[in-house]
C-alpha cells in the first residue's frame, strides 16, 4: 500500500527522541542511526572508538553510546571539556550555516588522533555536519566512521529490499 515501510531519523541528536518514536509507532521498524554506524564497526573487528558530535550525543549516558554499546562497542570521546564544547561550537555556529574553516579541520583532525592515541581504532563522525568538513582522505592514517553516509546506505539497501531494519540492530 501506499505509505512508509521504514523510519529514518536523519540526525544523530534527534535520535534523543527514539524511544518516543518507537512508542508512538509501536512495531513499525525505525533504521537507527548508531545501528548502521556499529555494523560497520564491527565489521572491521573493532570494539573501540572515539565519537566527535554535540554535546548531548558526546555526554555520559548518551542515547549514542548506549546503543553503540548494545553492539559491544566502546566509546570514547575527547577526554578535555573545553575541547568537547568548542566541537559543539563549530558544529552550531560553523557548520550548521555551511562555513568550513581550515583551523576547525585541524582541530577535528587533532582530535581523532588523540583518541587513537588513547586507545580508539577509529573514529565517528556522530554528527551530520562534520562529514561536511571532515573527510576520509583529510586522515588518511585514521579510520572514519561516517555516521550520515552509513545510515543513508544502509536505508538504500533497505528501500530496495536487500535486507530489513532488523539486520543492523543489535543482537
Amino acid at each position: 500500500g501506499m505509505g512508509a515501510d521504514f523510519l529514518v531519523i536523519a540526525s544523530n541528536t534527534a535520535h534523543c527522541c527514539y524511544e518516543r518514536v518507537r512508542e508512538a509507532l509501536p512495531g513499525f521498524p525505525v533504521l537507527h542511526i548508531a545501528d548502521t554506524s556499529a555494523c560497520a564497526i564491527r565489521s572491521f573487528g573493532f570494539t573501540r572508538v572515539g565519537l566527535l558530535g554535540t554535546e548531548p550525543t558526546m555526554s555520559d549516558g548518551s542515547w549514542l553510546k548506549s546503543r553503540l554499546a548494545a553492539h559491544g562497542v566502546t566509546v570514547v570521546v575527547p577526554s578535555r571539556a573545553e575541547d568537547r564544547r568548542k566541537c559543539y561550537d563549530i558544529i552550531c555556529q560553523e557548520l550548521s550555516y555551511n562555513v568550513l574553516k581550515e583551523e576547525s579541520r585541524q582541530f577535528f583532525c587533532q582530535l581523532c588522533r588523540s583518541m587513537l592515541a588513547e586507545g580508539a581504532q577509529g573514529v565517528i563522525l556522530g554528527c551530520t555536519e562534520i562529514e561536511l568538513l571532515l573527510k576520509p582522505e583529510d586522515l588518511p592514517d585514521v579510520p572514519l566512521f561516517c555516521s550520515a553516509e552509513l545510515h543513508i546506505k544502509a536505508a538504500a539497501r533497505i528501500a530496495a529490499g536487500q535486507c530489513g531494519v532488523e539486520y543492523y540492530a543489535p543482537s
